[in-house]
């Protein structure tokens, strides 16, 4: 795969999810790393950061530390590039965090600097958790704390005196006063307990009392909390909680393992989960919380100040080590990292989503460095070629895609209608050499949506009677005799017929079959999945009408599209009395096309690669989308999902299973990809339509 197309996979997941049932999503942040400089212009990247949906920016001004107690201001943005950036920020309406962080001098050089092998120099002398630095000293607490707050008064008091803009409309700013400092808070915590009392006191000096919250963002990276409040002395870590308690808020820099909340015979075999990195996040959470705040510091749960993720990413060492970032990689291992960063991201985006077991008030995406220099303004080599396009897509996808479209009822009650309009036609030519005397079957052909004609086996019980029916919707591929002969002969009335206007039992099919999703997919009128949708429907129309069927036990079953098509019956039909699906398409756009390899992957290339079309695809397939749709369902419903599917991802199919208010259940097989173990997996599916209408085997 491409480098491009590699790093799109990664970065269309950077949409923001929509609200869940338990509450509003947790705002999104976005980094904004800055050296001297890098602050001119920030209105042209606030507008990106604030186009992509992010509603918070984190500047974090870097400033150099040669030796103990000093710092070099060469390289750090200067007051008046900080209160302007500031300044613009608040008047896009995103909310502000000033989180400085300390740098070794040879961070100036530039990562190329430090080679392959250098993250074991890094972790001893080249980060700020072993700086030691006293934050009463001069340099720290005077030339720049307090400065950052002149800064900020500064940016403050222009946006006051502008009629313009709104009173109250400015959120309070929250303000790092340490970043990561383990090791001096180790050794010197009454230090920073005495700094808290002097930003206090600055705050109230410059009348910015109620406007600026103080905050410090530990780590949880390199040293977990607990092991480095476990080296502290009780009298250190007593100091410690008086500090934390008097916090407006604290932050950690997250990059715990992504695959702690997966079975450990597991995290060989595969990658998690969405859900899984969340639920991971969340386990992270509580551990904070538990181990640490509560347990070795003894703050009670409502002495806690609220917390947020101040920085949160996906480096060279993937899921499990998230904060890895140097050494080169072979382009399969890139492959590899870009398809984690992408599941990194999606899972932090879950959590913030989720209000329920959710800890943190907000959550920062590390948006620049190696393998993601999104906007491209820090570490302009490391950018990968097409990154700001992408973030320009993600916007589009985030707009089109974080709900249902007002109109998706009346959009669908115009389709059936119009479905309606066109008589079924259904013609039966008896299939002898099929047939037997258990099993009659039919070359079935029938007019569809537009008057398009379908054609279909059906089958069903030799002997007469009234039988229960499913109706067996196509996959991308071949329609068969053998399904709907093997469902005749457990006592139903089965039709299986082939999409788009194609024979059944052809040995191939044109090209363009494979371009399918893309057909029409500017207008959602015009779009092939309209008909497809509407088809499946008359599927359960040609059923209902056959005096053998009882029209009360109609099941719907499919793979992959097939399972999709059965759940968007399901949804449109309420004749439908039961749904079953393996791996189905179309579930969770939102998830689908930022990670799907299978047929969404071409949506995803689209909308990148040709920008023009972009609004216009973005605007359509939310009526398609069945995560949209499954509330609608009535009927009990199976889904199976693998979670090896790289095609139809199996957090989406999650996704749409918890949306479907009717009883069912899911079923989950760890080791399968898309189309693995078809023939178990297609028996289960089955099974559950042939229990729910009445026979058992």
């Amino acid at each position: 795969m491409k480098t491009r197309e590699l790093f799109l996979a990664a970065v269309l997941s950077l949409l923001i999810m929509p609200a869940a049932a338990g509450g509003p999503a947790a705002p999104l942040g976005a980094s904004y790393p800055c050296n001297k400089g890098d602050l001119a212009g920030a209105e042209a990247r606030l507008d990106k950061i604030k186009a992509a949906g992010f509603e918070l920016v984190s500047f974090i001004p870097n400033y150099t530390y040669p030796a103990l107690n000093k710092l070099d201001l060469t390289y750090s943005p200067g007051f008046e590039e900080l209160s302007r950036a500031v300044e613009a920020a608040l008047r896009r309406g995103l909310l502000v965090v000033v989180k400085p962080h300390l740098e070794p001098a040879l961070y100036q050089s530039g990562f190329d600097t430090f080679g392959s092998d250098n993250h074991s120099w890094r972790a001893r002398t080249g980060w700020r958790g072993f700086f030691d630095v006293d934050p009463m000293c001069v340099d720290y607490r005077e030339k720049m704390l307090f400065v950052q707050m002149g800064a900020i008064k500064e940016a403050l008091s222009r946006l006051d005196s502008d009629k313009t803009v709104p009173k109250g409309s400015i959120k309070p700013i929250r303000l790092e006063i340490g970043t990561e400092l383990m090791n001096s808070v180790v050794h010197q915590p009454q230090r920073w307990l005495d700094l808290l009392g002097a930003a206090r006191a600055e705050l109230t000096r410059l009348g910015l009392k109620g406007r600026v919250h103080l905050s410090h963002n530990f780590c949880h990276h390199f040293e977990l909390p607990q092991d480095f409040v476990l080296r502290m002395e009780p009298a250190g870590r007593r100091v410690l909680a008086r500090y934390i308690k008097g916090l407006d808020a604290f932050s950690v820099s997250q990059y715990m393992d992504l695959t702690a909340a997966m079975p450990e015979a597991e995290r060989a075999k595969r990658d998690p989960t969405v859900s899984e990195i969340a639920a991971a996040l969340r386990k992270h959470d509580s551990d904070l919380r538990e181990k640490v705040l509560v347990k070795l510091l003894k703050l009670k749960p409502s002495e806690l100040p609220p917390f947020h993720i101040g920085e949160f990413g996906v480096g060279r060492g993937g899921l499990r080590h998230p904060n890895l970032w140097e050494g080169a990689a072979t382009d399969e291992e890139n492959a590899a990292i870009h398809r984690q960063i992408a599941l990194g991201h999606r899972g932090f985006l879950e959590y913030l989503r989720v209000a329920q077991g959710r800890t943190a008030k907000s959550g920062v995406l590390w948006l620049t460095g190696r393998y993601y220099d999104i906007f491209g303004w820090l570490n302009a080599g490391d950018a990968v070629p097409g990154a700001a396009a992408s973030v320009e897509a993600a916007l589009a996808a985030n707009k089109a895609l974080a709900g249902p479209p007002a109109d998706l009822d009346e959009f669908w009650k115009g389709t059936l209608a119009a479905l309606a309009s066109v008589p079924a036609d259904l013609k039966l030519a008896g299939a002898p050499e099929q047939s037997d005397e258990k099993v009659k079957c039919f070359k079935a052909d029938y007019a569809g949506f537009g008057g398009m004609r379908l054609y279909a086996w059906y089958c069903r019980p030799a002997a007469d009677g009234k039988y229960p029916a499913v109706l067996i919707n196509p996959w991308y591929g071949r329609t068969t005799v053998s399904p709907p002969a093997g469902a005749a002969r457990r006592g139903f009335a089965a039709l299986a017929w082939q999409g788009r206007g194609f024979e059944v039992d052809l040995p191939a099919y044109p090209p363009e079959n494979s371009g399918y999703a893309l057909s029409g997919i500017e207008d959602r009128d015009a779009y092939a999945y309209r008909a497809l949708y509407a088809n499946a429907v008359r599927g359960v129309d040609v059923l209902a009408s056959l005096p053998e069927v009882n029209a009360a036990r109609i099941g719907v079953a499919g793979s992959s599209q097939g399972g999709g098509l059965s759940l968007a019956a399901a949804a449109l039909d309420p004749r439908v009395a039961a749904v079953s699906a393996d791996f189905p398409f179309m579930c969770d756009l939102y998830t689908g096309v930022p990670l799907s390899e299978g047929t969404l992957k071409s949506v995803r290339e689209l909308t990148e690669r040709e920008p023009s079309k972009r609004a216009a695809v973005l605007s359509t397939i939310p009526y398609f989308d069945l995560l949209n749709l499954a509330p609608k369902i009535k009927a009990p419903v199976k889904l199976q999902a693998g979670l090896r599917d790289t095609a139809c991802v199996p957090g989406g199919i999650r996704n749409v299973y918890n949306a479907i208010k009717s009883p069912g259940r899911l079923e989950e097989f760890p080791d399968s990809g898309h189309g693995d173990d078809n023939v178990l997996r297609y028996e289960k599916m089955m099974d559950f339509i042939y229990s729910a209408l009445g026979t058992e085997k």
